[in-house]
């Protein structure tokens, strides 16, 4: 019982805990450049867009930052689809 005990509580906090985060508001950057590449996974992002510009130019990328109710989803991307 003792060992077996320590286990429970373990999946019991990670059931909570996957069940919290699904109700939680999904966060993240929107991009408006639709050919603007992002990796990300839990709290880093990597991206990949190629500017070259010549002395005196200037490029914008502009970014949003978006919070949004999931609404229960298993999905945490579903919610794009509403934005």
């Amino acid at each position: 019982m003792i060992a077996t005990a320590p286990r429970t509580t373990a999946r019991r906090r990670a059931a909570h805990d996957s069940a919290r985060r699904r109700r939680a508001p999904q966060h993240g950057l929107v991009y408006d450049d639709t050919a603007f590449t992002a990796y990300a996974c839990g709290i880093w992002v990597m991206s990949r867009r190629q500017v070259t510009l010549p002395p005196g130019a200037s490029f914008t990328l502009r970014r949003r930052i978006v919070a949004v109710d999931n609404q229960g989803s298993t999905d945490p991307f579903a919610v794009l689809d509403r934005l």
